[in-house]
């Protein structure tokens, strides 16, 4: 009775697992948990598109915190820092943008990172969300640079522009 009650459960778990792993896999954006005890990291899970987004082979996700660090450009690296350390207080949730490059020589792109931690029992989990938004960042820069210019031919045509908004 409760051999097959316990073996039932085993294969149920067993199933689910296989299921949430092959989101968290699939998911089309980083994503990571890391589970923090007396302040050790005990476990974490770190999918594909993470580590290819942090150009860090899957097998060497214990150092990835330190590698993807030292690939954050400044003067963001200040900044992400700070946020990562404010995570220590359980329930904090942070976001920022940055600057990062994968290896010397390779074009930088733009991550958002959105994390969040979250007391369980005895111990911090962090779960953390990262995206590349280079194309969003290009087209705002883009955006900008003609609002310059066309601020500058107003100015050098001394003509008078009234917009208007309707909404």
């Amino acid at each position: 009775g409760n051999a097959i009650v316990r073996d039932q459960n085993e294969i149920r778990i067993r199933k689910h697992s296989e299921e949430l792993e092959t989101i968290i896999n699939n998911i089309p954006v980083g994503v990571s948990m890391i589970r923090v005890k007396d302040g050790r990291a005990v476990y974490e899970i770190i999918n594909p598109p993470l580590c290819d987004l942090y150009g860090i082979p899957i097998g060497e996700t214990a150092a990835a915190d330190r590698i993807a660090m030292q690939r954050v450009q400044e003067p963001y690296r200040t900044q992400v820092w700070d946020k990562m350390q404010a995570l220590s207080v359980p329930g904090t949730s942070v976001h920022t943008d940055f600057p990062y490059r994968k290896c010397e020589g390779e074009d930088i792109h733009w991550y958002r990172m959105s994390s969040r931690s979250v007391a369980f029992e005895s111990e911090l989990l962090y779960f953390s969300c990262l995206s590349d938004i280079t194309d969003e960042k290009r087209t705002e820069e883009e955006r900008e640079k003609a609002r310059k210019m066309y601020e500058a031919a107003v100015e050098a045509a001394k003509i008078v522009v009234w917009e208007y908004d309707i909404k």
